[in-house]
């Protein structure tokens, strides 16, 4: 561990020690001199002061031997501080590069995603705009087939009101005469309602035109018999009455088509409406996960920055402890030769 200054104790242990080394050599080689000069300054003097010196030798090399062996220690025990330290940082940058690894592989599938679930969210939106659409083209489709209906059937009722009034009063001129002119005199008289003038009016027309089509191509003759046989009022009222039946069978028909058409109204609106719901639901869904993997992409990238600063912290501390430990194993060699001279010499 290092120091609130940034600074390893061991380290520091390591460094004054080849201080004090250094120190040793220096102190060691300046009594070499004096000893030296001493020796030839004092030739004469007796053998114990000899012994004496070269004992004090002795204990100056084999202190010097003993601190050469703490200053090994201290730096064996420093450089298994960097080797485990270094092992520590690239386990720890192995994993750093790991993560961000992961990291970009899950940011890149949260975009996939993202910009998949905004595609969906599109479409189902077209869909739903187009089937509203739909729905609103039956709707006023459904509106006109409706009216339409209403005024058919409105037709076809008062139709058949005013051929019942005309065949009730009819049969109040059951005698033998014209038919034609009796119709014709029924319009013009003013007692059938405007509706019934009109139907009849119309059938008189019809049988009149019936009336001057011969078989065999003629267009003004009639017997007089058949003629006043066939307009009768009693054989009108059969005519009107079978013109009556036609506009009852009209207006049922009608009525039933005005059913089958409400009922497949009914059918489609309930199936776009159901249709135009799930797909609103469905889109919201998408939109809510969107949301979601929206943020989820937003922390990720910033787990990303975050592991991407930590492991570039990590290589410079790397590398800023293999340059010191490189330089301390530098120096340590030196100093330990300067020992291992010193001692020599001494010896």
């Amino acid at each position: 561990s290092r120091t609130s200054d940034g600074t390893d104790p061991l380290a520091n242990e390591v460094e004054r020690q080849l201080k004090q080394a250094t120190m040793a050599v220096m102190s060691a080689l300046l009594l070499q001199a004096l000893l030296f000069v001493g020796a030839l300054a004092a030739q004469q003097r007796t053998v114990p002061a000899t012994q004496k010196v070269i004992g004090m030798l002795g204990d100056m090399q084999a202190k010097s031997k003993k601190e050469k062996q703490v200053e090994e220690v201290a730096y064996s025990e420093f450089k298994q501080w960097c080797s485990m330290e270094s092992a520590n940082l690239n386990k720890e940058i192995t994993g750093n590069g790991a993560e961000m690894e992961r990291l970009t592989a899950h940011i890149g599938k949260l975009s996939s995603d993202i910009i998949g679930l905004g595609e969906g969210i599109a479409t189902l939106l077209n869909q739903v705009a187009t089937q509203e659409s739909d729905k609103q083209a039956a709707t006023d489709q459904r509106a006109k087939d409706h009216a339409s209906f209403l005024e058919q059937e409105k037709d076809f009722s008062e139709s058949n009101d005013a051929l019942d009034r005309a065949i009730t009063i009819l049969k109040k001129e059951d005698y033998d005469r014209d038919g034609a002119a009796s119709l014709l005199q029924l319009t013009e008289s003013g007692r059938l309602p405007e509706r019934a003038q009109s139907v009849v009016a119309a059938f008189l027309g019809m049988i009149t035109a019936a009336d001057k089509q011969d078989p065999l191509g003629a267009t003004d003759y009639k017997a007089p018999e058949a003629h006043g046989y066939g307009f009768q009022s009693g054989n009108i009222v059969e005519m009107l009455k079978r013109l009556q039946d036609q506009f009852r069978t009209k207006l049922g028909e009608t009525q039933k088509a005005e059913m089958n058409s409400k009922h497949a109204y009914d059918m489609i609106e309930m199936d776009l409406t159901d249709s135009i719901d799930n797909k609103n639901k469905e889109s919201e869904e998408k939109s809510a996960e969107k949301s979601r993997k929206t943020e989820e992409k937003a922390e990720a990238e910033k787990m990303l920055a975050s592991e991407t600063t930590l492991k570039a912290s990590n290589e410079k501390t790397l590398a800023s402890m293999t340059s010191e430990c490189l330089e301390k194993d530098m120096s340590f060699q030196e100093k330990q030769q300067l020992r291992a001279e010193e001692i020599e010499a001494i010896g």
